[in-house]
């Protein structure tokens, strides 16, 4: 066995899939800078300098916290323009501000936020404790948490266990939110010497919204990853007109919504939207090895989602793809259009073996009561679903599969490889083994299941065991 098998995370599993989704992959990662700034524009660059005023791209600021000193100051029609090839090690929610856009500027790769503040791959910066094989080693005392540790870029993940007493096996860590300080189990001696990159995923949110009045946001061409918290959120209700469109969002979520030692519910959406929201716009994102969903607008008891467009975006190795999550019963998602989007391999990334109840994976997720009846004059086409390690869609009614009002279902193409749970699809509420389960061990089996959500697929194909 490899070493740290059960921690190695998986980047390149094969689907049905495999050629579109390289492309639409390609067409995300090239994207240009098309947008149209009316206001001022502040840049931020690694050549930058503090003392500039930021208002062009010869005096840009070097940090964010020259933005967070000057954020009062900018207005509707500004905007926060960072430079490509740059990369800036960040651990503080940038906030969204009405009517201003956070995009790219320059040649090059997408600008880059790292939800790490530095690399701990430094053998100074571990220290042996007084219990064999585990280390310790301290982060940013202003600092919320760490809910997941990466190593060597993207190779191998922490274990995030719920005590000290808990660690066992190599890369098993605890966080000791009090003290500041990460506790590893590490048989092969100085965690620092031993990798090349040693990444703490911080909690917080890249840029978020804690207020109920922001609109007309733009966030664009941006790479946000490592971030225990989640990638970009709106955490109240009444925001609107918020677009989010060609970024790459990756490894978010992982640290406990508790205390680390009663509970054991761990979040984090790459993108979250709480509560009322209209006019959004999720276009043309590549959103990869995410611990929960990598879209997800949620709400209760009454949320109203209106006017929310979630096109052609790329989401891999998410627990779930897509989820909706509205409770209980009276929450709604008015003309809700879910078109063109490539889901690819629900419950193979890197959280899918640390997660409690791995059997509520899927692509698409309806939580948590009566789905059927909270869409109105909504539509899902033109989607791919691909490969699951659960079901591809879990859709709740309280009552069993029936006709779904409101939510037109057409031309989705899916796919699913055999495996030990034979799951391709479930129906019912959201509890463990609940509701109406369809199975699949065949062609047949998978295009009968299939039906129960989409009546007029575009395509059915079914992968036994032995296909590479």
């Amino acid at each position: 066995m490899e070493k740290f098998e059960l921690n190695k995370i998986i980047l390149d599993m094969k689907g049905g899939s495999d050629k579109e989704a390289a492309a639409l992959k390609e067409k995300i990662l090239n994207a240009k800078d098309e947008l149209v700034i009316t206001g001022k524009k502040y840049h931020i660059s690694n050549n930058g300098n503090d003392n500039n005023d930021g208002l062009t791209s010869e005096t840009a600021w070097a940090t964010f916290d020259k933005f967070h000193a000057m954020k009062d100051t900018l207005e509707p029609g500004d905007a926060v323009l960072m430079e490509r090839g740059s990369t800036w090690r960040v651990y503080k929610d940038l906030p969204m501000l009405t009517g201003v856009t956070y995009a790219a500027y320059g040649e090059g790769p997408k600008p880059c936020l790292m939800g790490s503040d530095r690399n701990y791959a430094n053998p100074e910066f571990w220290h042996k404790t007084v219990t064999k094989n585990v280390w310790y080693c301290e982060y940013p005392r202003d600092a919320r948490a760490v809910g997941n540790i990466v190593f060597n870029l993207n190779q191998y993940v922490g274990w995030k266990c719920r005590g000290k007493d808990k660690l066992a096996k190599d890369l098993d860590f605890y966080d000791d939110r009090i003290g500041k300080t990460i506790y590893l189990y590490f048989t092969e001696g100085n965690p620092g010497e031993y990798f090349d990159d040693i990444e703490f995923c911080l909690r917080f949110t890249f840029i978020s919204c804690w207020d109920d009045h922001t609109h007309d946001v733009t966030i664009d061409n941006l790479c946000l990853k490592y971030n225990s918290g989640g990638a970009i959120a709106t955490a109240t209700g009444g925001n609107h007109d918020i677009t989010i469109t060609n970024c790459e969002i990756s490894f978010m979520g992982g640290d406990f919504l508790g205390d680390d030692v009663t509970t054991c519910a761990r979040g984090g959406n790459g993108i979250g939207m709480w509560a009322d929201q209209k006019n959004i716009l999720i276009k043309n994102n590549w959103i990869y090895q995410g611990y929960d969903a990598g879209i997800s607008p949620q709400g209760s008891p009454y949320m109203i989602n209106e006017d929310m467009q979630v096109i052609d975006n790329l989401i891999e190795y998410c627990t779930w793809s897509y989820e909706a999550w509205v409770s209980p019963n009276y929450g709604q998602f008015i003309r809700h259009i879910f078109k063109g989007n490539i889901m690819r391999f629900a419950g193979y990334g890197w959280a899918a073996t640390q997660r409690p109840a791995p059997q509520w994976t899927s692509h698409y997720n309806g939580f948590l009561r009566h789905q059927a009846g909270c869409w109105v004059d909504c539509l899902y086409e033109d989607n791919i679903l691909d490969i699951s390690s659960w079901y591809l869609v879990a859709w709740n009614w309280t009552d069993g599969p029936k006709e779904h009002p409101g939510f037109k279902v057409r031309n989705n193409t899916f796919y699913q490889k055999e495996n030990d749970n034979h799951r391709a699809m479930k129906f019912g509420f959201h509890e463990v083994y609940a509701g109406t389960i369809k199975t699949a061990y065949c062609q047949a089996d998978l295009e009968e299941a299939v039906k129960c959500f989409d009546p007029e697929p575009k395509l059915v194909k079914w992968f036994p065991k032995e296909y590479n």
